[in-house]
């Protein structure tokens, strides 16, 4: 359960505005909202949502780095692995195809939804059991239902400047140890199987890649700046146009100005961000503190570190 406490009308209309949203949108790599309840008395929304399991990519990183590499206590026997401070390449790539499914999913016509604050702290990470990642669970498109279990929408405490943020509520989050089953879906369309070159399987369909022998299940969470691009009754675009998401991760789409239109690409621009993060092992693309040097750096696409 997210619990939302402010007396900031407008900040209980956003939260409202996510419940719908994420109420009409069903992936397995999206968190699930079910209900939501105001309490005009206490001045506190409640959603209550699936909760997931895991981590946050960042902190499942800086556990890394702290402990040298996995908690091989939570972890089968056969999957653990040398101790690294980083994600390698493999792991990189499947977290980041993961990825790329969701936001296919959301810029697709039917469902026409921009994220908008696609980061580190945004994407949760649960590490598969051998038997499930054998199973090559954990489906990448499921148009017509999600993985049972329950999870939580929360967003990690960051130190990342966040543009129109202003007056932020008071937001806590319970969470539960309940294990999540993974259920493959069966709405890939035109699938066919492929090799990776690790040896194992890849099914490629019209919706995205699913690969098999995963270790991770992703999550896309905190929808409160999301967007509807497409009108769900007209099918008409809508314009975005708004200046929000996390300061070292937004499209310099973003950065042009009052009238500056984008569109859901800008999602793509901070997948690409999240990349980077992955290989460097948590180093931001555009690693400024100050809001006008990482405006400067993203707009003049001036990297902080080489990824050679």
């Amino acid at each position: 359960m997210k619990i939302i406490r402010t007396n900031d009308l407008e900040l209980i209309e956003v939260a409202y505005e996510e419940y719908k949203l994420l109420r009409s949108i069903s992936h397995d790599n999206i968190v699930k909202m079910h209900d939501a309840f105001y309490n005009q008395m206490k001045w506190t929304m409640y959603l209550v949502m699936d909760m997931v399991q895991g981590q946050s990519l960042t902190q499942m990183l800086e556990e890394r780095q702290d402990k040298g590499g996995y908690d091989n206590e939570k972890m089968d026997a056969n999957w653990k692995k040398p101790k690294v401070d980083k994600f390698n390449e493999e792991e990189c790539k499947e977290i980041f195809i993961q990825l790329l499914n969701v936001i296919e999913y959301l810029s697709s016509d039917e469902v026409g939804v921009c994220h908008r604050d696609i980061n580190p702290n945004n994407i949760m990470l649960d590490v598969l059991p051998e038997q499930e990642s054998e199973a090559g669970v954990g489906h990448v498109d499921t148009v017509s239902g999600q993985s049972p279990g329950l999870c939580t929408d929360f967003n990690a405490n960051t130190k990342e400047p966040r543009s129109g943020g202003q007056g932020q509520p008071e937001v806590q989050h319970q969470t539960n140890e309940a294990n999540q089953d993974y259920l493959e879906g069966d709405k890939i369309l035109e699938e066919k199987q492929e090799a990776a070159d690790d040896g194992s399987k890849i099914k490629i369909g019209r919706r995205g890649v699913q690969q098999k022998n995963r270790r991770f299940k992703l999550t896309l969470i905190d929808f409160n700046v999301a967007k509807r691009f497409v009108d769900q009754d007209t099918g008409n675009p809508l314009r975005m146009m708004t200046n929000t998401g996390t300061a070292k991760y937004q499209a310099p789409e973003m950065l042009g100005g009052m009238m500056s239109v984008y569109d859901y690409r800008v999602d793509l621009w901070s997948a690409g961000c999240v990349l980077y993060y992955l290989l460097t092992g948590g180093t931001h693309a555009f690693n400024f503190e100050l809001q006008k040097d990482i405006e400067a750096a993203i707009l003049e696409a001036s990297f902080g570190t080489s990824l050679e």
